[in-house]
């Protein structure tokens, strides 16, 4: 598994290597992993207000309430619920559904059984300059 882990890792960081430079500064770099390990740490703790309060309007409108956001991610994403550890790779440029740019932070996310997978966040900057997570979904080929 730490061999699977590694190649994971090397072929997500590949190509991320080759941008001269990070998609974002170094200050929206550090917001947007402080906004990832806060929902993190608000996952651990059970916390669906906080973890909730992370997520873009668009989230927070489909699930409505903190309640029916933690379920869902409780259901899909057991690693990311409860996760061990987070390694935060070179964020690159993406698209939303609608064709416009946004920032895709991938992170490679040890779930409370062992068990790695690389976690893409969708990330949307707000007016204000703050960030929010507008989507998450795991990496082709891995389980949640």
């Amino acid at each position: 598994m730490r061999r699977l882990l590694l190649v994971l890792v090397l072929l997500f960081s590949a190509p991320f290597a080759a941008l001269a430079e990070a998609p974002v500064g170094p200050d929206d770099r550090q917001a947007i992993e402080r906004v990832i390990r806060d929902q993190l740490a608000a996952f651990g703790r059970n916390d669906g207000k906080a973890a909730f309060g992370h997520a873009s309007s668009a989230i927070q409108g489909m699930f409505r309430t903190p309640d029916n956001f933690m379920r869902m991610v409780r259901e899909g994403y057991p690693a990311i619920y409860h996760s061990r550890t987070a390694q935060f790779l070179l964020p690159q440029p993406g698209e939303s559904g609608l064709g416009e740019p946004r920032i895709v932070q991938p992170v490679l996310v040890e779930g409370t059984d062992g068990q790695g997978v690389v976690a893409l966040y969708y990330m949307q900057r707000l007016p204000d300059g703050t960030w929010r997570i507008d989507g998450c979904s795991l990496a082709e080929g891995q389980s949640a």
